[in-house]
């Protein structure tokens, strides 16, 4: 029986998520190409100023990027004038982005491709990866095209839809006394449908099948 139950359930949870998730990332897909990108990041300064991270999410240009940057004190040492330099423009830049920060970029800030050497097919459709790291500081980036993730969520949303349909005709046919599956009429059978072997349950008041 809980199977059948199973069978009859509206899937208004996943159909609400999915189809949300896809308007809104369609909206930012579509202003990312247009107007301006979006990033999301959250930004971290150990105590002492010994270390420095942020976590970033962008959107622009129709991709949608996952950034991780770090930069370590810097040692006179072991660094270079230059590389100092590089250190404290990448330690400031996080430290001003300390906490959560959300912040617009124009269209024209957002390369095409966040790595210039990469030949690949890959590369081509838009998935990309690039690492930079120094002593100082660190600096990482994923790259996908927001259509690998929006089209797959709208999919689920489009299956969720033509589900509804399907459980709505099946709650149909079991109020009308017919086979919830294929239609078949069931008032002179009991316990399963004669025409294609679904089970069902009759209700006390009358001949209608229960498809529950």
């Amino acid at each position: 029986m809980g199977k059948k139950a199973a069978e009859l359930r509206m899937p208004w949870k996943q159909l609400t998520l999915t189809l949300t998730a896809t308007l809104i990332l369609s909206v930012f897909w579509i202003r990312g190409l247009y107007f301006a990108g979006d990033s999301l990041s959250w930004g971290t300064v150990a105590a002492g100023r010994t270390q420095a991270k942020l976590y970033a999410v962008d959107l622009g240009k129709g991709r949608f990027f996952y950034r991780r940057e770090m930069a370590w004190p810097e040692s006179p040492d072991l660094y270079t004038p230059m590389s100092a330099s590089s250190w404290n423009q990448q330690f400031k830049y996080i430290e001003s982005h300390e906490g959560w920060c959300h912040m617009a970029m124009p269209a024209a800030y957002i390369p095409p491709r966040i790595d210039e050497g990469n030949g690949s097919w890959l590369g081509t459709l838009g998935f990309e990866h690039y690492r930079w790291k120094r002593p100082e500081a660190f600096f990482e980036i994923w790259a996908i095209p927001a259509w690998s993730v929006v089209v797959p969520l709208a999919l689920l949303a489009v299956r969720s839809v033509f589900r509804c349909r399907h459980v709505a005709a099946m709650r149909r046919r079991g109020r009308a006394g017919l086979c919830p599956k294929c239609g078949y009429d069931l008032r002179a059978s009991s316990e399963r449908c004669p025409e294609c072997g679904h089970a069902f349950e009759r209700l006390e008041s009358g001949c209608k099948a229960d498809p529950c």
